[in-house]
């Protein structure tokens, strides 16, 4: 008689392991362990010993150097590169100097060593002169530089005097105005010098570095009226890069610009990193949902429309966003209670709308068929696909570090909102509209609850506000889970739903680990790290008791 297969009964030893509390919390404890010692050994294979004060180039001061040595090898004039590369640098000077007592004196000393030698610290600038600026264009340059560095000095505001009147002509030559531009920008005055910016793209085509920059002023300062004169010069804003399109089309309410412009900044620069991370940590809701659902062929395929849906629901929710700010004024920053009302009507109601909306086109599929507890986990996967496509922005944004509190809080909140809404619309349209009135009171505590938690998790009107933030979010946790219970017989599977999250919550704790030890750079980072994973505790406590019997 043949011995029996290795894997004869692994379905058995699984669901008793799953379920084995001393086995779960030593694995799990085993995943994060390990986790921590390799990001450690990447720290220690990366260390080489502390750096000299002032030995390491910030990346500003690296990217002036690559662009020195490109523009001192070239062959051919590049006016427009050797303009861009000056400005920044003067800039990047006199922002230092303004840091730092007797800021003037020390220019007035590169300006001696410049007219003496030809050169600002260690870049020639004579030798970039004459061969990206020869002629007329170079007396520009030599005015710009002058006015930058003696900029409290008679020769410096006759420099500037100079430089000035040339960029007013009709036919100002090519860089007058954007040097004209980085004077103001070195004076602190973004609203001069993007009308400065704005007239040398007016004049000249090929002024693309400086066009991207007055899109960028113009969006950080809101400047909505200069948009519309960029937008209306084809080509203009369509040359920026896609995320910079976006916003450009959300402040000009162009909603086929928003939207064509965040297609090709999914497609075109895909942050991988962070979506590996987004679509793991979207895993483990979405394993626990499909738990829930009817055991058939068809479980692991239903929700994957939803999930769509819930990404798309962000793309009306953006244009809503820019409708709210930039229309009707609602300022986040605002002082109390505006900025509650903001979180109510802005950031509430728009996102679960927009959420609901794209639920809606499966209520008829959902109605025809009446499961049990289809529609709370139909609109729950919605909510869950909102939530994918938000963390991506804010793990570019946080780093890998948020990953682990999004997932027991934001993540959850959405597919819990978005599922208890979903399930009262639903009953609304299955019983002929006999329950509007409860849809819309759990419609608007869906709203109230969504705005109070983030309100309360961002204010500082209430010392109390985060704990408030984590009672409020315990509530709604334990409310979506009694309706799940109500709705749905849950029947246990081979892997239980206990482990599959605190393994995978495990697995993600360590990956954070790694990628602090690998970008990091420093046990610091390391224990950053493990500071953020161990402030959301008693969140995960929360789901490990609820999990204690599935």
């Amino acid at each position: 008689m043949s011995e029996p297969s290795v894997f004869h009964g692994w379905r058995t030893r699984v669901f008793h392991w799953s379920r084995d509390r001393g086995v779960l919390l030593r694995a799990a404890f085993s995943i994060v362990a390990m986790g921590f010692l390799a990001g450690s050994a990447l720290v220690w294979m990366r260390a080489e010993g502390p750096p000299a004060p002032g030995s390491t180039p910030g990346p500003l001061a690296r990217q002036l150097q690559q662009e020195y040595a490109r523009l001192h090898q070239a062959t051919e004039p590049d006016l427009r590169g050797f303009c861009t590369w000056i400005t920044t640098l003067m800039e990047k000077m006199r922002a230092s100097a303004a840091g730092r007592g007797g800021g003037h004196d020390s220019l007035r000393q590169v300006h001696t060593l410049l007219a003496a030698t030809g050169r600002v610290r260690e870049h020639d600038i004579g030798v970039l002169l004459g061969r990206h600026a020869p002629g007329a264009a170079g007396g520009l340059f030599k005015a710009y530089l002058e006015a930058s560095l003696l900029p409290e000095s008679t020769e410096g505001r006759a420099a500037r005097q100079r430089l000035q009147s040339i960029a007013a002509q009709p036919d100002a030559p090519p860089c007058a105005c954007e040097l004209t531009a980085s004077l103001a920008m070195q004076d602190e005055d973004p609203h001069t010098a993007l009308a400065w910016m704005l007239r040398e793209g007016m004049l000249h085509a090929d002024a693309r570095p400086v066009r991207e920059r007055a899109v960028v002023l113009a969006l950080e300062w809101k400047q909505v009226e200069s948009l519309r004169q960029m937008r209306a010069v084809p080509g203009w804003i369509e040359a920026c890069p896609p995320l910079e399109q976006h916003l450009a089309g959300g402040l000009l309410q162009d909603v086929p610009l928003q939207w064509k412009a965040l297609l090709k900044d999914h497609f075109i620069d895909i942050p991988w990193l962070q979506v590996i991370f987004t679509l793991l940590a979207g895993g483990v809701w979405g394993f626990i949902l499909i738990q829930h659902d009817q055991k058939d062929h068809g479980r692991w395929v239903r929700p994957v429309l939803p999930l769509i849906a819930g990404v798309a629901s962000v793309w009306p929710t953006l244009s809503l966003l820019y409708w709210q700010e930039g229309v009707q004024g609602l300022d986040p920053h605002a002082p109390f209670p505006h900025d509650l009302w903001y979180n109510l009507i802005g950031v509430g109601l728009r996102e679960e709308l927009c959420k609901l909306a794209l639920f809606a086109p499966f209520l008829p599929w959902l109605v025809k068929g009446r499961v049990p507890g289809r529609a709370l986990i139909t609109g729950a996967f919605v909510g869950l696909g909102f939530a994918i496509e938000e963390n991506v922005q804010y793990y570019q944004q946080g780093g890998a570090s948020e990953v682990i509190g999004r997932l027991l809080t934001a993540n959850f909140l959405h597919l819990a909102l978005t599922g208890i809404a979903a399930q009262a619309l639903y009953r609304m349209f299955r019983s002929g509209f006999a329950t509007a009135g409860e849809f819309v009171g759990t419609f608007a505590s869906v709203v109230l609850v969504h705005g109070l938690y983030d309100w309360l998790i961002g204010t500082d009107t209430l010392e109390i506000g985060g704990w408030l933030a984590v009672a409020l979010f315990c509530v709604m946790a334990m409310r979506f889970f009694d309706l799940l219970a109500q709705e749905v017989e849950l029947k246990r599977s081979t892997l239980s739903l206990r482990a599959a999250f605190i393994l995978g919550c495990a697995l993600i704790v360590a990956l954070i680990f790694i990628l602090a030890g690998l970008h990091g750079g420093s046990m610091k980072e390391i224990a950053r790290a493990g500071q953020s994973c161990v402030s959301i505790v008693p969140v995960a406590v929360l789901y490990w008791r609820r999990f204690e019997h599935a």
